[in-house]
């Protein structure tokens, strides 16, 4: 028979913790737990649901002994994750927190299989992640919502979500694939930023790149399977100091500055740029951007080996149309933000 199945634990026979539920029916079974530490006895409940309802096993006790060499222990957080602290991480996995020593406190399962890993967010005590498919014979990306707790879970559907996505107190906003017919008469594949409303009402695209940016061959490789990759947008914000979204476009190696409306109001970079910026600068392959005191932050990836990134500030002087490095930082990763 299948089904899915999840485990509610915890140090007490109120239980009060729960994994991640399984994504999918299965037959076997294989639940990790976060939180157990060596020497300690912990209650649990084995909990699946499939055609005949929801069936719980007995409380039963385990005790934990020490991790093997080479395994990782998951801890029990010493304050709330949100607190300064704590990392967000995006693996094949699922998403996972660690504290400043790199131990695991807490993570989720990702999805099947056939993704491509993107980006993970939290806000107000809730995990937001999004994984992509490149072949896209389907448009059923979705954001995956989920409590630090397990209690709360959710799929938000976001057709063509792909690379970024921002979480806000009313709305969530992300990149999207943008696919028509090019000026060769083939597939080409730009970006719009999609503004998803919390309470349920329709979804508005807020830019796009069809008719806002120039058409270029694509002379490198393409990202996307099926078609050609023109825009490859990598990162969006809402600046709420500049009233302005933020993207950062790989084929273009521009930053954009977009209004509500939809219409670019500054350049950063590329053939089309109206804010003066540093010899030799290059926004090609930025994958985190940010404004913070009106500074520009952002993370650019070494592209050819992919092991180095250079999380970069610049200071702006919108009045003057001027960008300027304030500092650079190098990063043995390829990161993003």
């Amino acid at each position: 028979m299948l089904f899915r199945s999840w485990v509610e634990y915890g140090p007490t026979k109120d239980l009060g913790l729960q994994t991640p539920a399984e994504q999918e029916n299965k037959s076997n079974h294989a639940i990790q737990l976060a939180g157990l530490g060596a020497g300690e006895t912990w209650y649990y409940q084995a909990v699946t649901e499939g055609e005949d309802g929801t069936q719980r096993s007995a409380v039963l006790t385990v005790s934990v002994g020490p991790a093997p060499a080479g395994v990782e222990n998951y801890l029990v957080p010493t304050k709330p994750i949100e607190a300064p602290g704590y990392f967000l991480l995006t693996t094949n996995g699922g998403p996972m927190i660690k504290d400043r020593a790199g131990r695991t406190v807490w993570w989720a399962e990702g999805p099947a299989e056939n993704v491509d890993t993107s980006q993970t967010r939290m806000a107000d005590g809730q995990v937001y992640f999004l994984y992509f498919r490149r072949s896209a014979d389907t448009e059923d990306d979705v954001i995956h919502r989920i409590s630090l707790d397990y209690r709360e879970m959710e799929d938000i559907p976001v057709p063509g979500a792909h690379h970024d996505f921002r979480v806000y107190d009313d709305s969530i906003v992300s990149l999207v694939r943008d696919r028509r017919t090019g000026p060769d008469g083939k597939l080409w594949i730009g970006d719009s930023v999609v503004k998803i409303p919390k309470d349920g009402s329709a979804s508005e695209v807020v830019w796009s790149s069809w008719g806002t940016l120039p058409f270029e061959m694509v002379t490198q490789g393409n990202f996307w399977f099926d078609g050609t990759d023109w825009t490859h947008c990598n990162s969006v914000d809402w600046a709420e100091e500049w009233n302005l979204y933020v993207v950062s476009c790989l084929r273009q190696e521009a930053i954009y500055a977009i209004d509500p409306q939809g219409t670019i109001q500054r350049t950063f970079g590329g053939n089309q740029a109206d804010m003066s910026i540093s010899s030799g600068t290059q926004f090609a392959y930025v994958h985190g951007v940010d404004i913070r005191d009106g500074n520009l932050w952002l993370v650019n990836n070494e592209p050819v080996n992919q092991k180095t990134s250079e999380a970069d500030i610049y200071t702006v002087d919108l009045d003057r149309k001027s960008t300027r490095l304030n500092s650079s930082h190098l990063v043995i990763s390829y990161a993003v933000f």
